[in-house]
């Protein structure tokens, strides 16, 4: 099945792409992997602190007095380059009424989310090079011991962020001025 073919069995009839990217696969940190990022800077910095409260005399102890530093330093290593790798696997589209992100990553399935481009929800440029436009909220559930929360969703890590919010701020105010119209 040619890619034509697979947009027509998702897009409704009247529904076209008219923007497709994806994230820079460079390293740098972004909102999902700043918590892991900052679980090892944290693992790091209490293995020195414990290094160097005092050593042990026997070799044993001090070589175990080693294991969180070296335990932080993958965990910080293993958030830059999970990072990384999500954002090669990572793709964005752009309709005249959804956005669209989809993502193929092992051991989990393919995944196509759209979210409808809606005025109810803030827009939002980080305007950097490269940046986000974040357009949608999603309901994520902490599960039973932790909180549930609304995260932000958008294109992230994107090369000329402001082209594609315009054309977010376009969709939306052509949406919002066809519901006036009788």
């Amino acid at each position: 099945m040619s890619g034509a073919e697979h947009w027509n069995q998702i897009l409704e009839p009247d529904e076209e792409i008219i923007w497709q990217g994806g994230p820079v696969s460079s390293f740098a940190l972004g909102r999902p992997d700043s918590d892991l990022f900052g679980l090892g800077i944290f693992v790091i910095v209490a293995g020195l602190i414990w290094i160097f409260d005092e050593f042990p005399e026997n070799s044993r102890e001090q070589a175990l007095k080693y294991l969180p530093f070296i335990i932080g330093c993958g965990i910080t290593v293993a958030a830059l380059i999970a990072a990384k790798y999500r954002r090669n696997r990572t793709w964005y589209s752009l309709s005249n009424k959804r956005a669209f992100i989809g993502t193929d990553i092992p051991l989990q399935k393919r995944r196509l989310k759209s979210y409808p481009l809606i005025s109810e929800y803030p827009l939002k440029l980080i305007n950097h090079e490269p940046g986000t436009v974040l357009f949608a909220k999603e309901f994520v559930d902490g599960g039973e011991d932790n909180f549930d929360r609304w995260d932000s969703v958008g294109f992230e890590h994107i090369p000329n962020p402001q082209h594609v919010y315009r054309l977010i701020q376009e969709i939306r105010s052509q949406a919002d001025s066809s519901k006036e119209t009788p």
